[in-house]
């Protein structure tokens, strides 16, 4: 979940496993997310799709026709995209650019006709490099929040939450909607939901409750909070769901979630604010993608249906 809220949430109420304080409502896990890549045998295989495969001769034109001028002009779409997110936009060995975001992205531009170019961009940059017009989408499983509306507009299509990652076995018996974080250290990438209001919310919760803060590690890249759990530096890492999922199924054992995905929100497409004729060209070739079965698709063949949505919306946030 990407470009984190500067404002204070509200605090989450912690569960104490002896009962003593009331239990924060845990949203119901992706149950799909067992066939991940490489997570389960019989699972449906989830190696990269060819953009030949993702929506061709599918071209939209009442879509088509709400696209600015300058973008039916030039005939491509700019998307900014930070692929270090398997399996919802990363890199391949060979480079290869893949994931259900970039399957998603490629869809929605045969939709529009256009052809669309991928920018690497460091995610806490995407929202506003969109904003200024460097790019025309954001795509990187952007969380869409209430906040986040006030500076952009946000094509929703997926629902996904944050999940705790513990070394296997789990040795310090942590989970991420109790106290039992209080006074460990927790890793997460700077600029994402996981920091704040995640984070944040749950330890002003343990300082109200009168136990110690929660450390948060603050990491550059999402790599560096598997390395700070696997090192010692930290004993527990949020990030989303998703990725979550990919991360355990691929760390032979040294990794493992505990507990449920908590603050269940959806990912949006990001947009400029108030263009609406972006916006109802986007709008209407996401749905048009759920309508004919290519969304089911895609999110089928990255082991995601569990983070299915029956419609596209436009600014849908929950919080």
């Amino acid at each position: 979940m990407r470009f984190a809220d500067t404002r204070a949430a509200a605090r989450p109420r912690l569960r104490h496993r002896h009962g003593h304080r009331r239990r924060i409502r845990a949203l119901a896990v992706l149950a799909a997310l067992a066939c991940a890549p490489g997570l389960a045998a019989g699972c449906r295989a989830s190696g990269p799709r060819s953009a030949a495969d993702v929506g061709v001769g599918q071209v939209d034109p009442a879509a088509r026709s709400q696209l600015p001028p300058e973008i039916l002009a030039r005939g491509l779409v700019t998307i900014a995209t930070d692929p270090t997110y398997p399996p919802d936009e990363f890199r391949q060995s060979d480079g290869t650019l893949v994931g259900m975001d970039v399957d998603l992205a490629r869809a929605v531009g045969a939709k529009l006709g256009v052809r669309v170019q991928f920018t690497q961009v460091q995610f806490r940059d995407i929202l506003a490099g969109v904003q200024q017009g460097e790019y025309d989408i954001g795509v990187s499983s952007i969380t869409d929040t209430t906040r986040r509306e006030e500076l952009g507009d946000f094509v929703t299509y997926f629902q996904a939450g944050s999940s705790l990652l513990v070394r296997g076995g789990n040795p310090l018996t942590l989970y991420p909607d109790d106290e039992s974080l209080c006074g460990h250290r927790v890793a997460a990438q700077e600029g994402t939901v996981e920091v704040d209001p995640v984070l944040s919310s749950r330890s002003a919760q343990c300082v109200a409750d009168g136990l110690r803060p929660i450390t948060t590690v603050v990491v550059a890249a999402e790599a560096d909070s598997r390395a700070a759990v696997l090192s010692g530096r930290a004993d527990a890492m949020f990030e989303d769901a998703p990725i979550a999922s990919y991360e355990t199924a691929h760390s032979g054992g040294q990794l493992q979630t505990a507990g449920d995905q908590i603050d269940k929100a959806p990912y949006g497409f990001a947009l400029a604010k108030e263009d609406k004729p972006m916006d109802d060209a986007i709008l209407r070739a996401m749905q048009d993608l759920i309508d004919d079965g290519e969304y089911a698709a895609i999110l089928s063949h990255w082991g995601l249906t569990a983070g299915r949505v029956p419609a596209a919306t436009l600014d849908g946030a929950i919080n």
